[in-house]
């Protein structure tokens, strides 16, 4: 089947609404009634050629415009001034084609006027345009599903075919309910608000692409500083605890500093019975992950750790069911047990996530381990090890040796001093390989596990330290790491 539906949109704005869209349409009339370029085009293919041969086999070509489709430049020139700008050929060519070409504007962005537009995008000023807000994008997108519809089944002399039916969205059943609020909300002012929420929907939607997880199953309700995630049970719980947040808190992490503008996370999941009726979603689930988001052991773990972007905490029923069974290699030790009040003066138990990022999942692990050593194998195998792992070695300080992280599901944590005194950077991930300098024997009486600790030298952690029984420490692959300490690390 022809693509039908071209989907045009700028990379630098509003990519999250084009994945949205593509994801929705998609549903509804099909993958191949859908074109996209991230998508649709092969890798090594022409892109050239699949770009205009889909547009000349489409009948609607959806234009996304945000707030930076008009301004976006590059080398200090208009992007769309430029006459190879694709974005500008994409719709100029629709319309000569005399497709139905669709503005959609996100949020509040206004349709571009004429005195906006080269010359060969003028028209687009007078096209009857639909409005996408994240916030109530099902009801927009089942708007917008319909009217498409409508112009196809023209086209073809058909009868279009008939809004499908959302069961996820109503009705009484059991999800998995996630609470988020920003960190800080009421505390910023108006203009900053309304651009840390126009962040987190976005991020939220491209961590979900990230994740290949459905955002169009999803129900959405927006409320002040954050908003609430219904998620059906198509899709399983440890899914959002491991690969949505995981990518969430990478989305997070990768933005652009910004200063008191950052985006920083309270997220509070929980499994249990919600329902949706014209008002809303309402249910005991609902109240219980309300409850959890405002813990104060979430602000004490984004206070903790300055880095982190995400802080999570689980109820204690999620946890018995899904973390504690290590379900998609979760360790259930990187949770620590919190009460939370509940109503009068009752407490209830849940599970913060200690450290400041996410477990590291099993796309990141590698299914064995390499132990490097000294000797005549190390110009070798330190090279290789690190562009299979890091791609980027680190100069390797002199007298000191270059180990790697065993088995250790929830990374290794890093510490201050040889005192035990945690540092705010978060646990090193599963197979990463760093430098050590030298080693500490552990005279910490609590801390009875540790047998000496390694000065850490790579650039992210240099000065701090690591529990020497966290690394490989010379085991063959595939033993387990019984070896505490490697001879080879002087002492300091």
């Amino acid at each position: 089947m022809a693509s039908r539906i071209f989907v045009s949109y700028r990379k630098s704005d509003q990519a999250a609404v084009a994945i949205l869209l593509d994801e929705s349409m998609r549903a509804r009339f099909g993958d191949e009634a859908v074109f996209r370029d991230s998508r649709s085009i092969p890798l090594g293919a022409d892109f050239r050629s699949k770009l205009w041969h889909a547009l000349k086999e489409s009948d609607v070509l959806l234009a996304v415009i945000g707030e930076r489709w008009l301004s976006a430049e590059q080398d200090g020139v208009r992007r769309l001034d430029m006459p190879d700008d694709y974005v500008r050929l994409e719709i100029a060519n629709a319309l000569r084609f005399g497709l139905d070409v669709v503005p959609v504007l996100v949020g509040d962005t206004p349709l571009p006027s004429v005195d906006d537009l080269p010359r060969d995008l003028r028209e687009l000023a007078y096209r009857q345009y639909i409005r996408l807000d994240v916030r109530t994008a099902h009801r927009d997108l089942d708007t917008l599903a319909d009217q498409i519809a409508r112009i196809i089944g023209s086209q073809v002399g058909g009868t279009p075919p008939p809004p499908p039916i959302r069961q996820i969205n109503s009705g009484e059943g059991q999800y998995t309910v996630v609470a988020i609020r920003i960190d800080r909300f009421v505390d910023r002012p108006d203009p900053e608000q309304g651009a840390l929420r126009a962040t987190m929907y976005e991020q939220l939607l491209l961590a979900a692409a990230d994740a290949s997880l459905p955002w169009s199953d999803f129900s959405v309700q927006d409320y002040l500083g954050g908003v609430h995630l219904f998620v059906p049970g198509s899709t399983s719980p440890a899914a959002i605890l491991v690969d949505y947040l995981d990518a969430l808190e990478k989305r997070l992490t990768d933005l652009p500093a910004a200063g008191r503008h950052e985006v920083r996370l309270r997220v509070a999941i929980h499994l249990g019975i919600a329902s949706r009726d014209p008002h809303g979603w309402a249910g005991a689930a609902l109240a219980v992950a309300d409850r959890l988001v405002t813990a104060a052991a979430l602000a004490d773990v984004l206070a903790a750790r300055p880095r982190a972007r995400v802080a999570l905490i689980v109820s204690d029923g999620l946890y018995e069911t899904v973390v504690r069974p290590g379900h998609r290699d979760m360790d259930p030790n990187s949770f620590a047990a919190v009460d939370v009040k509940a109503t009068g003066h009752r407490t209830t138990k849940a599970w913060v996530r200690n450290g400041s990022g996410p477990r590291p999942v099993s796309r990141r692990r590698w299914p064995w381990r390499v132990t490097i050593g000294l000797g005549a194998c190390l110009g070798l195998l330190v090279p290789l090890a690190f562009i299979l792992l890091d791609g980027r070695p680190d100069p390797r300080p002199p007298g000191g040796t270059t180990v790697q992280l065993t088995d250790n599901r929830a990374g290794t944590p890093v510490f201050s001093d040889v005192n035990g005194t945690p540092a705010d950077t978060g646990r090193i991930p599963f197979g990463t390989s760093v430098h050590v300098s030298c080693k500490v024997q552990n005279t910490v009486g609590g801390m009875t596990s540790v047998l000496y600790w390694y000065r850490l030298e790579s650039k992210e952690w240099r000065g701090l330290y690591a529990p020497s029984d966290t690394f490989a420490n010379g085991d063959a692959p595939g033993t387990g790491g019984s070896t505490r300490v490697d001879a080879n690390v002087p002492d300091c």
